[in-house]
């Protein structure tokens, strides 16, 4: 039972901010402090490491100075002892650290870590003390409430300066990873997005007149509509078979980061019980907590702090006190700094009332004995009473950190129903594009019927109309044919100076639209690209609070706004536009061409009332066919671009629904990493309880073995007495 002590919560850590480097000379050239790194400190023989005393004299041999014995142990530690994951995860406390077994499996955690170093510098004859308090990991975001401490470091005194210093960040980086066989099908994926082609089939069977050609010909009917690559195709269906998972990875590589550090530096991340022991100016709790620096931090944070060591009276006046008086320090200090951390303080109480029975031992005096005995079953009260208020503030911390869990996928959820309405939007405008261009293509062939029709009709039209003298030519007759003739030709010049500029307005607007869409497709996927990257974060357990997750949404955003910018007036409006010239446009040759008729019969007439040249007719007859044919090949011309703007504005709804897909898997991937992250709460409350339970066995142990100590000393002063008393009769 005493084997399971109370210390047993400080193991939790989550997630180790790291980088691996190469052996050499570590740290900041302008600092002066660095970590000096040697293959020989680094690989000690197996023999050596098995006992502290071995392993020490094996370090230190040959170094003068403090601090080249305390990198050779330093550099030691960190490339040799893993983290236990095992131990970590498990669902109750770690007992005391033993070295014994720290050395032997080669493995612990933050607690295991730190009592290392101190055994290890204490026989090198090196001040190092364990520290502990709040570390801020993965789960942790800037305002969040602190309620219990979860790690475990050191501070060491080199030279007569306190430097602070964390073994364990500093022995690996923990992370988040895609599987090999996932990482190998996401890079697939990445590297054959969905891809569509123009797809052209010339009909064996229907063929066209070419009315272009200076002779007629029959050429084959060629079809163009839009389709996914075949084998792209496959492939995609393929992969979106396997769902990616992700797996936890310990690179073990020494982060000279996190070795001597600057203390403004490290006290973004970790901040001890008592404040004493950051070596920095003293902080409010709610400062910690609300430090935006943390949002910010990165190794190149570290990279930009000269290191340097402290004095520290304070710290050396709590080495000087002894056991007792420095857990009530520790215990003053704590709740002083965070009243919500029980933990801490359940340690301080039940090791006051240990040392308190203890000291009771020692005293003859009944007294002063049972009066110390008292204060130890007090301070095992106040430790009774610390777990009851732990218990309650582990629901206040899983309740509060799951909300916040919520908070962030609703966040992503509700980002995402903004950029899908906008998808569907666009695509919905981007559907009555192709709808325009798509009935645009429907009236230019009905337009191009109805002018090869009327080849037959201006083939049937006789110019061989011949002069008849008997008829007669009044004045008012011949005056109204004049008339009519000059108002008709009027308005087919005024008609085909309007043609001409419709047909010009149409071609610029095709044109011009053609190129805007193949601009838009680029800047459509420029803003949907980094949902992949967005979308793997997920994977990796980044959340919607993360700077790194952030910053590629803000690029969302500027790319999405970039696309919308002229969107409007680029595409739909000139779609739209479109339409209503070429229905305009072919409105008005079919007009133009019915007058044209007319002025054919008004010409006819004044030929046979011998007031034209028979030639005339003639040569208009040839005109009709000639801007008819050219009205055609105008026609036959603009139709491919017509198919390319139809193809383009069905390439954009693809993307477009790519797009959709992206969102709908990101939401997919961010609705796995909230379920997997409230699995790691859970997991957190049912441990920090079953650790409170075992400590709250450890006191009422210990409780019960002082009280037990109490009733027998009692029986024997009372027995002592009434002996005393029988001899005195």
């Amino acid at each position: 039972m005493k084997n399971t002590f109370i210390l047993s919560f400080h193991k939790y850590l989550l997630a180790f901010l790291l980088l691996g480097i190469s052996i050499g000379i570590y740290g900041q050239s302008g600092s002066g402090i660095e970590l000096q790194v040697h293959k020989s400190d680094m690989n000690v023989p197996g023999l050596l490491t098995k006992h502290p005393v071995t392993l020490v004299n094996y370090l230190t041999k040959g170094k003068a100075s403090d601090k080249e014995k305390f990198d050779a142990i330093f550099t030691w530690v960190a490339t040799n002892i893993k983290y236990d994951f095992d131990s970590y995860y498990s669902s109750g406390g770690a007992g005391m650290p033993k070295v014994t077994a720290i050395l032997k499996y080669k493995s612990g955690i933050c607690l295991d870590y730190a009592y290392l170093m101190d055994t290890l510098c204490r026989l090198a004859n090196i001040t190092n003390v364990s520290v502990y308090g709040y570390a801020k990991d993965d789960i942790f975001d800037v305002n969040d409430s602190i309620y219990i401490d979860n790690h475990a470091w050191n501070a060491v005194n080199l030279d007569g300066l306190w430097y602070v210093y964390d073994v364990t960040w500093a022995s690996g980086a923990t992370e988040y990873k895609l599987t090999k066989f996932s990482a190998f099908i996401y890079n697939i994926y990445l590297k054959h997005p969905p891809k569509y082609k123009t797809k052209k089939v010339i009909s064996k069977q229907l063929f066209t007149i070419n009315y272009c050609d200076s002779a007629l010909t029959k050429t084959p009917l060629e079809i163009t509509y839009f389709k996914q690559r075949f084998w792209n195709r496959l492939l995609l269906k393929q992969l979106f078979r396997f769902k990616l998972k992700t797996v936890r990875v310990n690179n073990q590589k020494i982060n000279p980061n996190y070795y001597l550090c600057n203390p403004e530096a490290f006290a973004i991340n970790h901040f001890p019980d008592d404040p004493t022991w950051s070596l920095t100016n003293s902080q409010p709790l709610r400062k910690f907590e609300c430090d935006s620096a943390f949002y910010h931090l990165n190794d190149s944070t570290y990279a930009s702090y000269i290191r340097y060591g402290r004095p520290c009276p304070d710290c050396d006046g709590f080495l000087a006190n002894d056991e007792l008086n420095k857990q009530h320090i520790l215990r003053k200090a704590s709740l002083k700094f965070n009243p919500r951390n029980r933990f801490i303080t359940t340690i301080c109480e039940y090791n006051i009332g240990k040392l308190k029975y203890i000291e009771s031992k020692a005293f003859e005096d009944s007294i002063s004995k049972v009066t110390v005995i008292d204060t130890s079953l007090a301070y095992l009260s106040f430790a009774k009473e610390s777990l009851l208020k732990s218990l309650q503030n582990i629901e206040i911390d899983n309740l509060l950190q799951k909300n916040k869990n919520k908070i962030k996928a609703d966040i992503l959820y509700a980002e995402n129903e903004k950029h899908r309405e906008f998808i569907f939007r666009d695509k919905f405008n981007t559907r009555l594009g192709a709808k325009s261009i798509k009935d645009l293509e429907r009236k230019t062939k009905m337009s191009e019927k109805k002018l090869i029709r009327r080849i037959n009709r201006i083939r049937n039209y006789d110019a061989n109309e011949i002069a008849n003298p008997k008829l007669k030519n009044t004045d008012y007759k011949l005056a109204e044919l004049n008339y009519k003739l000059k108002q008709t030709d009027s308005i087919i010049d005024a008609l085909d100076q309007t043609v001409f500029s419709l047909k010009q307005t149409f071609e610029k607007t095709v044109g011009t639209l053609s190129a805007d869409l193949k601009q838009k497709l680029i800047q459509h996927d420029s803003a949907f690209i980094p949902f992949q990257a967005s979308t793997y974060m997920r994977y990796i357990m980044k959340d919607n609070y993360k700077k790194e997750v952030v910053d590629v949404r803000k690029k969302i955003n500027i790319s999405e706004q970039h696309y919308l910018s002229g969107l409007k007036e680029k595409i739909y409006t000139p779609a739209a536009l479109c339409l209503t010239l070429g229905d305009s446009l072919f409105t008005t040759i079919t007009v133009r061409n019915s007058y044209e008729e007319f002025l054919f019969k008004i010409k006819a007439e004044l030929v046979r009332r011998c007031q034209m040249p028979v030639t005339a007719l003639k040569d208009y007859k040839l005109y009709l066919r000639t801007q008819n044919r050219q009205d055609i090949c105008w026609i036959k011309t603009s139709t491919p671009n017509l198919n390319v703007l139809f193809s383009s504005f069905n390439e954009l709804l693809n993307h477009q629904k790519t797009a959709e897909s992206i969102l709908k898997k990101e939401n997919n991937i961010e609705n796995r990493r909230f379920k997997l992250t409230n699995k790691e709460l859970d997991r957190r409350k049912r441990k920090y309880k079953k650790i409170v339970l075992n400590n709250t066995k450890v006191v009422n142990f210990q409780t019960r073995v002082v009280r037990k100590e109490k009733r027998e000393f009692l029986k024997k002063l009372r027995k002592e007495r009434r002996e005393a008393a029988r001899k005195n009769r």
